[in-house]
């Protein structure tokens, strides 16, 4: 599916998983995880606004608002605390 926005978002995590290994979006300045030095791995997409369900589904096509950046769709999200909006990724 690809993304209902022409910015798009980079998360950067690392594949192997452990506790306290690198996570985090924008471009980090090593490629490497700072506690086991695997490589990162890069997901593309963006942090789409959604009315809350409950049941936990929300289709990549019906975003209220779509960001680059989490902070900014969390900053919209307490912005509009009469409505129960939720932050997702949808990936690209």
């Amino acid at each position: 599916m690809s993304t209902p926005t022409k910015h798009i978002a980079y998360r950067h995590y690392c594949p192997s998983g452990l506790t306290g290994c690198d996570r985090g979006s924008g471009k980090p300045r090593s490629e490497k995880c700072r506690l086991c030095k695997a490589r990162l791995a890069i997901e593309t997409g963006a942090h789409g606004v959604f009315v809350w369900r409950g049941d936990g589904r929300y289709l990549q096509a019906e975003p209220v608002r779509v960001y680059t950046s989490p902070t900014a769709a969390d900053r919209f999200c307490n912005a509009n605390l009469e409505k129960n909006y939720v932050v997702r990724w949808i990936y690209a």
